[in-house]
């Protein structure tokens, strides 16, 4: 009695019809927090599911098992651990750049690779204004060159002076200020900007799902950021061991569960 039987053409037709009946049982003066959805594999429905509930004003709780350090917010907030631990190595720091968050573009990034890789910057080069041609080595210099040249050092300065901030605001640091620091950084790299638009880019590619990912994991890495803060407190703690607290967290498994509140 009161099973009703649908069969959809997708987890997003699927998703829909749950949540329209959600609604329509609270019409019916039955109460949220008496319905409970169960999924055979809630990861198949993370994306879809949560959508249609919010966009139905339907409060929620969903989680599941899924790794975030991989995603672009976290790896730009590690990668900048990495960066400043192993000395701004070339790698890292290309890394970092490729986040799709970082604020720079495709072609701003690949204009710095470029530089670094002709003319083997590595560390300490880095942090020190490029001088050397633009287009190699025996080349003669033009006013063109000069600009590229000008326009890569303002380039270089706007990655490496957010994480020479970063690196000495996480030397010494207690758990709190570390924590302040990472906020920071993300700030400095224009979070507050770069992660709407990389969202928005995703939804117009009619990636829904991963643009509510995106949105779901900034604010888990905030929620983590906040706890660590409470936790460690005013406590030093070691640049090292709080980038690795930080990794763990992020890349820990959640049980599935999905509650309607």
């Amino acid at each position: 009695q009161g099973v009703e039987v649908f069969q959809a053409r997708d987890v997003f037709e699927e998703a829909e019809y749950v949540a329209a009946s959600i609604r329509r049982l609270a019409a019916g003066g039955m109460r949220y927090r008496d319905i409970t959805i169960l999924c055979r594999d809630p990861r198949q429905y993370y994306g879809s599911l949560d959508v249609a509930l919010k966009k139905r004003d339907i409060p929620c709780f969903l989680s599941q098992p899924v790794r975030v350090d991989a995603e672009p917010v976290t790896r730009l907030a590690l990668g900048a651990f990495e960066a400043v631990q192993g000395g701004f190595g070339t790698d890292e720091l290309l890394e970092l750049l490729k986040t799709g968050v970082s604020g720079f573009t495709a072609e701003e990034a690949s204009q710095l690779e470029n530089y670094a890789f002709l003319w083997r910057i590595k560390g300490a080069g880095w942090r020190e204004p490029w001088v050397r041609h633009p287009k190699g080595f025996g080349r003669e210099w033009t006013p063109e060159d000069q600009e590229e040249l000008a326009e890569l050092n303002r380039l270089r300065e706007r990655l490496i002076s957010p994480l020479e901030r970063f690196a000495a605001a996480t030397r010494d640091a207690s758990g709190q200020e570390a924590s302040q620091a990472v906020y920071q950084l993300l700030m400095d790299f224009g979070l507050e900007e770069t992660l709407p638009a990389c969202c928005l880019r995703l939804e117009q590619a009619g990636e829904e799902a991963a643009a509510a990912r995106q949105r779901r994991v900034w604010d888990l890495l905030m929620e983590t950021l906040d706890q660590m803060y409470s936790i460690l407190g005013d406590r030093k703690t070691s640049r090292e061991r709080y980038y690795r607290l930080l990794r763990e967290v992020l890349a820990g498994e959640k049980p599935a569960k999905l509650d309607i509140q």
